[in-house]
């Protein structure tokens, strides 16, 4: 994208810059939608492959609808802004862009809860390096599923949806189905990270146990997870290595299974322990909205007290940032590093742990 294309693309940003620091301030009758428009403005090098450019003009054909919708407001409050005026950013610098793929930050896809990618975190050693975008995404069930979140998935690069729940689990019915997403062009891969066949009683048992113990209990289950799963982990890095487009890994509520690698991920691209733990802790407020549809399910299947069965429930959706916290000493105490789990656990080499850790991490201007 060279001279005119590229210099109206730098106009338009400095138009959304101007217009969203705007919108902070007064409150306009703007669609309740996860926009690009509105997320936090990266800086993205000139584009070099065929999505990249796809995405540039996505991005700038959105904000031209939006500034028809809303023109009054948008040209009373940018009209100051001259075509003629100096770019922003230097010629020589990156073009900045939007992303939706923040750290800390959900993911709207339609129907499916506790969504957010890996990438855009900071690495612990240097400003030089941050995760990749478009690799790697975790979720809750994406039972629910509809059209417009599976043209969403197809936006944010998803092509592989991995499964790590049990077969035997009770599962989120399918609200369009299976084969039917599957003939959108993504694959699926049924991958229980568990040994174990589901039951709701060892389920209760689990978080009775976490309740008298704590921390220290959750991080033994993890730790189990991660020793008996080693073979589930080892296939889901091979498959990034192979793939050319995003995975969307997912449990039942995308939290303990799910959390667990997903911070092997960040583990191995040292992404700092504390931003680790917030993330892993993110999924309580995000499913802080099933404790109700957990209770019913567990009012159908279980024999509990109704002055009990909340308070399971909100036990069962939560995501102490403590687990999390112990969990990391406790890998360490046991192998050192990720990366010697990686090696004694899932059979990489060193020289195998260093090419996924690069694989994992962008320079920090993409």
């Amino acid at each position: 994208m060279q001279g005119t294309s590229s210099s109206l693309l730098k106009f338009e940003l400095r138009e959304i810059r101007s217009f969203r620091g705007f919108a902070k301030e007064e409150s306009l009758g703007l669609p309740q939608v996860s926009d690009p428009l509105f997320s936090s403005i990266i800086c993205l090098e000139e584009p070099d492959t065929a999505t990249e450019k796809v995405e540039m003009l996505a991005y700038i054909i959105f904000w031209t609808l939006l500034k028809q919708k809303y023109s009054e407001n948008i040209i009373r409050h940018t009209d100051h802004i001259s075509k003629e005026a100096p770019v922003i950013l230097p010629v020589e610098q990156p073009i900045a862009i939007l992303h939706d793929e923040q750290p800390l930050t959900s993911i709207n896809v339609d129907g499916v809860p506790n969504f957010r990618g890996f990438g855009g975190y900071p690495i612990a050693h240097g400003k030089e390096q941050q995760t990749r975008r478009r690799l790697l995404y975790r979720s809750a069930h994406p039972g629910g599923l509809s059209f417009t979140g599976i043209q969403r998935l197809k936006t944010l690069g998803v092509k592989t949806i991995v499964n790590l729940a049990s077969h035997n689990e009770a599962t989120v019915p399918w609200e369009i189905p299976r084969k039917t997403v599957e003939s959108e062009g993504f694959m699926f891969l049924d991958w229980p990270i568990e040994r174990d066949s589901f039951s709701i009683d060892q389920l209760l048992r689990k978080y009775e146990s976490y309740k008298i113990d704590g921390a220290v209990s959750v991080s033994e289950n993890y730790l189990r997870l991660l020793v008996n799963g080693s073979d589930v982990i080892r296939r889901i890095f091979l498959l990034l290595k192979d793939a050319n487009e995003g995975v969307l890994i997912h449990c039942t509520l995308g939290k303990d299974r799910t959390g667990m690698v997903f911070a092997v991920f960040l583990l191995l691209a040292e992404v700092p322990d504390a931003v680790i733990i917030r993330e892993y802790g993110f999924s309580t407020s995000e499913l802080s909205g099933y404790v109700e549809r957990v209770e019913k399910y567990l009012k159908k299947v279980t024999k509990i007290h109704d002055e009990a069965i909340k308070r399971k429930a909100e036990d069962i959706v939560s995501a102490r940032e403590e687990n999390m916290a112990v969990t990391i000493n406790t890998i360490r105490t046991v192998y050192g590093t990720i990366g010697n789990y990686l090696t004694q656990e899932c059979g990489f080499s060193d020289e195998e742990v260093h090419l996924f850790r690069s694989l994992l991490l962008y320079p920090a201007s993409r």
